[in-house]
């Protein structure tokens, strides 16, 4: 497969647009993308550190510049940050339909299938581990459990079941 050249700009979010290949699919990110409900916990550096970590991918075209994988990342931009605020964006050339499509889908589909959470374990682990590291991020990372349970849409007895049965023997 051919590497595509990429370029890293910073372009405004209201400049960014869905790439017709999966402007339905991404429409069902806006109800079931993320575990923490409420998105205006996150902090300008949490955002910041998002795009760094996972960019938004796009291509430019003749009617402007269409985001082609990094849909979530775009998705929480465009939830806490202002429409005019510029992001930065890795553009990509070179890239044939079939690779535009094998990236949006892979994003979409592929993605939470290889990194979703799993159970409330994992969550309460994630919590015990970055406490004080993500405090710059949310105040979420030191609250009770049955807040992060709330912010997080699961009933609160959820985030204890695991560990209930981890301190009586039984297998998860």
């Amino acid at each position: 497969m051919k590497t595509a050249k990429s370029e890293d700009v910073w372009i405004p979010l209201n400049q960014i647009e869905i790439h017709r290949t999966v402007a339905d699919s991404y429409k069902l990110l806006a109800d079931d993308v993320f575990l923490l409900q409420d998105i205006e916990q996150f902090t300008r550096a949490a955002v910041d550190l998002l795009l760094d970590m996972h960019p938004i991918f796009a291509i430019r075209q003749r009617t402007g510049v269409f985001s082609i994988s990094g849909f979530r990342t775009l998705n929480i931009c465009t939830l806490v940050l202002p429409p005019d605020s510029p992001v930065p964006v890795r553009l990509l050339r070179g890239l044939t339909e079939s690779q535009i499509l094998d990236r949006c889908l892979a994003d979409l589909f592929l993605t939470p299938l290889v990194f979703g959470v799993r159970g409330a374990r994992t969550i309460d682990a994630l919590r015990v581990h970055v406490a004080d590291h993500a405090s710059k991020w949310t105040n979420l990372a030191k609250c009770p459990l049955n807040k992060l349970a709330t912010a997080l849409g699961l009933s609160p007895t959820a985030l204890y079941y695991d560990d209930k049965k981890s301190k009586s023997g039984q297998k998860s």
